[in-house]
Order: C-alpha cells, then sequence, then structure tokens
C-alpha cells in the first residue's frame, strides 16, 4: 500500500519548537491528506493530547520545558497504543535502540528525506491501525480485554510488577480493594500469566452461592444424591482443573462453609455430596475481598486458620481517588472501547470535561468511571465529550466546587468532602448506621471505620433511640 492511501484521512499531532519545521512539516502531511495539529513545546503537546486523540505524534526532542523522557512517558500514558516518533538532530543507531526501548516508535534524524520520512510516517500509522483492529477483535471476545490494565507506572506499574511475580508460582493469592477497583482483572492478569493460563480461569461470586448449596457448587454431586439431582455433576474446584479458582467476595461464605473450604485447601481435594471416595484437584486458589479480613477474624466473622491459608501473598489495589494519575488515561481508554461498543464517533474530551473528570472523588472507582463514559458517549452531541455529558453525583460535584476555591491540596478536599458526605448521609437516615452503609455501598464494620476516621458520632443525627437498636458503641 502506498504512503499517501495510509497517510490520508489520519489525525497526527507535529511538535517543534522551531516554527519553520512546522512551517514545511505540516503542509507536507497535508498535502497527503492528514488533519495535523501543531504544537511548540511539551506542555503544549500533553494538553492537547489530553483533550483529543491521535493516531501518530511525531515530536522533537531538544525543546526548552518538559524534557523528551517526559514527555514520551506522558504521552504514552495518556494513549499507550499511539506510536510516538521523536525526531532529533543528533541520532544514532544505539541511542535509537535506547528510545525504541523507553516506548518510542522509531527515531528520525534532521535533515530528513521527505520520501524516507513518509515512508516511515506510513509505516507507524500502518502499525497504529492493525494495533486497532487487533483491540477491535479482542472487544468481540468474552475477556478479550481482561489482560489490558491501565495505569501510571508509579502505582499500577509497581502493582503489576508485584503480581506478575508472584503469577509464576502457585501461591494462593489474596487482593483486596474497594468495589469497584478491577480485583477480577488482575486476578486475570495472574491467571494469564502462570503456567496455568492454558487452563480454564473458574471465577465465583461467593455471595451469590446460597449457604445451602455451597458444597454442591463447589464440590459437585452424585447423582440421586438429593432431589433433583439428576446426574453426577463437578464441582467448581473440578471445574478449574489445571487452572485457576477465583474466589470473588470470599468474606461472604458462611462461616460453617468455611471450615469445608479450608480442608479443600488443605487436603487438596474434594468429596461431592453423595460420594464416599475424595477426589484430587489441581486449582490455584485467588482469592478477593472488599472487607477487611483482619477485622472480620477479629469479630469472630472469618477463621483465622483460613484467612492465613488465604492470604499467602496479599495484593492491595488502591481506590481511584488515591491515583488521581489514572483517572485521564482510563477515561481515554474506555473512551476507545467505547466507541466501538456503541458506534460513535466520539473521539475526545473539552478542557472542562477533564476538569470535571480529575476533580470527581469517583467512589464507585473504575467501574463507576467506566459506566460514566458509556452514557456520556451515548448523551454526546459532538465528536467531543462536554462537561455537561458527564453526569455524575450532584451533590459530591456541588461540594467539590465549593472546596475548589479555598486552596486546599487534594487529600484536604477529599477528607472535607467525605466526613459533609458521611454527615449528610447520616443526617438523611437519622442515624441509622446500617442504612447509610447500604446506601453508601460499604459493610457495616468498613463504615464503623470510616466514622471513627473522621471522628463521628452517629448518635447526633438520631431521631429516636430505636431506630438502631444494637448498634455499635458510637465511635470516639
Amino acid at each position: 500500500m502506498e504512503s499517501a492511501t495510509i497517510i490520508q484521512g489520519k489525525r497526527i499531532l507535529l511538535v517543534d519548537d522551531e516554527a519553520k519545521i512546522l512551517e514545511f512539516t505540516a503542509p507536507l502531511l497535508r498535502r497527503h491528506g492528514s488533519e495535523v495539529t501543531t504544537a511548540q513545546s511539551g506542555d503544549a503537546a500533553v494538553t492537547l493530547a489530553e483533550e483529543q486523540s491521535f493516531n501518530l505524534i511525531v515530536t522533537d526532542m531538544q525543546m526548552p520545558g518538559l524534557n523528551w523522557e517526559s514527555l514520551l512517558q506522558k504521552l504514552l500514558a495518556l494513549h499507550p497504543t499511539t506510536p510516538v516518533i521523536l525526531l532529533t538532530a543528533f541520532g544514532t543507531i544505539e541511542r535509537g535502540l535506547d528510545l525504541i526501548r523507553k516506548g518510542a516508535y522509531d527515531l528520525i534524524s534532521k535533515p530528513y528525506n521527505e520520501k524516507d520520512f513518509l515512508l516511515r510516517i506510513a509505516r507507524a500509522l500502518e502499525k497504529e491501525a492493525l494495533s486497532g483492529e487487533i483491540r477491535q477483535l479482542k472487544l468481540r471476545i468474552p475477556g478479550g480485554e481482561q489482560d489490558f490494565i491501565v495505569g501510571d507506572e508509579e502505582v499500577m506499574g509497581r502493582l503489576l510488577d508485584q503480581v506478575g511475580t508472584v503469577a509464576a508460582t502457585d501461591f494462593p493469592v489474596l487482593i483486596t480493594g474497594e468495589s469497584g477497583t478491577g480485583k477480577e482483572m488482575v486476578a486475570r492478569y495472574i491467571h494469564q500469566r502462570s503456567s496455568r493460563a492454558k487452563g480454564p480461569f473458574i471465577a465465583v461470586n461467593c455471595a451469590a452461592v446460597p449457604s445451602e448449596l455451597f458444597e454442591s457448587e463447589f464440590f459437585g454431586h452424585a447423582r440421586g444424591s438429593f432431589t433433583g439431582a439428576h446426574v453426577d455433576r463437578k464441582g467448581l474446584f473440578e471445574a478449574a482443573e489445571k487452572g485457576s479458582i477465583f474466589l470473588d467476595e470470599l468474606a461472604e461464605v458462611a462461616p460453617e462453609n468455611q471450615v469445608k473450604l479450608l480442608r479443600v485447601l488443605q487436603e487438596n481435594e474434594v468429596k461431592r455430596v453423595g460420594e464416599q471416595s475424595p477426589r484430587k484437584v489441581d486449582a490455584r486458589l485467588i482469592c478477593a475481598t472488599n472487607r477487611d479480613l483482619r477485622a472480620a477474624v477479629r469479630a469472630s466473622q472469618f477463621r483465622e486458620d483460613l484467612y492465613y491459608r488465604v492470604n499467602v501473598f496479599p495484593v492491595v489495589i488502591p481506590p481511584l481517588r488515591d491515583r488521581p494519575g489514572d483517572i485521564l488515561p482510563l477515561a481515554q481508554h474506555f473512551l476507545a472501547r467505547s466507541r466501538v461498543e456503541l458506534g460513535r464517533d466520539v473521539t475526545s474530551f473539552t478542557r472542562a470535561a477533564i476538569d470535571k473528570l480529575r476533580s470527581y472523588s469517583w467512589p464507585g472507582n473504575v467501574r463507576q468511571l467506566e459506566n460514566a463514559l458509556k452514557q456520556a458517549m451515548v448523551r454526546a452531541s459532538k465528536d467531543r465529550i462536554e462537561a455537561e455529558d458527564l453526569v455524575l453525583d450532584d451533590e459530591e460535584a456541588e461540594v467539590s466546587t465549593e472546596l475548589s476555591a479555598e486552596g486546599l491540596t487534594l487529600r484536604e478536599a477529599r477528607d472535607r468532602f467525605t466526613k459533609k458526605y458521611l454527615e449528610s448521609l447520616l443526617e438523611r437516615v437519622g442515624g441509622n448506621v446500617s442504612r447509610a452503609a447500604e446506601q453508601a455501598g460499604k459493610h457495616r464494620s468498613d463504615f464503623y471505620e470510616l466514622l471513627n476516621r473522621y471522628r463521628i458520632d452517629p448518635s447526633r443525627f438520631r431521631k429516636s433511640s430505636h431506630q438502631e437498636s444494637g448498634a455499635a458503641p458510637a465511635p470516639a
């Protein structure tokens, strides 16, 4: 395919602090049908990349302000699959290889030959188009995108290095984090990088399994063992043979079933309901919970011996509000994915929409952000998502606006909002902690920990003494 055909219609960001370079290169690319946006500094390039997506970024290495390594890192964080070509007057083969190892697609030396320049631009765009086709194919395959975890290098990069190390072992892993942080995605990441990747990955929501059916579901049953058992049936542990079994919401397993689960983990065998002889099983265990299992052990709600059995290698996923640098890259990722799913040609965000995304605390974490982006895609009337397309919690947005002018740090503003939110919630439910915890999407014990942290006494909001009989003592 000719270079001109590949370049036609593509969006290219061209960055150089020398006006004469832009004056020559931009028209050259436009003559071949591309849409060229120019910037004369690294900071300006980052701002443009935040607001819209590009098929290719071409940037000079030597510019005042943001150094090329920081620029490259920021651009790749915003658009991990967009090729970045670096321009330099001091190119060598050794340096080119080093830059490619750091994430650049190519290095072009100045002054460049026009034909060679266009050929290399076309190759980069061809690679970007192929990557897009692969991403679309993955989106049509169940679980095809589970392997793609977006996040900044400092937080999620460190976490993925951690889980990548344990993936090579058969150690049980316990993943903890708030609802919506992506615990199952991390579990799949571990499975896909383990020696069991070709085996099954069986995901189980423990909270959805009725206590009376626990043994039948997890261990299987023999034909005729109970009414309705018309055939022999494998349990979930047998179904995960040579693969991994992921037990989500582990803390919701009833105490009487925890001891049965412990025996399986100790002996690596199950006994089907209605059978006398045990069967050996070989499945890697990965568990997850949004509750504090140590606190559950102290409260006699979770067996201590089971806790130590599943918590061989702990992994903690921080909430989205504690990694604000991930919000925009995640939003860009979900925008690209939703374009395929919904068939909408919405490619970017306005500056006001970006500010709204960044100022929100995302109590529902990554799952809430993904849902908000899908809804915004449906509402969007233009090719960019505007602030009004993002419908978030009105109360929180109101408080965030109120706090933004007070000169607080992000953590101070977040703490101020959280305390006000908790007080407002308790006021609404008359100090009923159980109802407040339910509305906040928190377990009751976790909600009490929040009240303790912010020194909130729920009794101040009680309208009558009978509203919450038997409640735990008020936090100090």
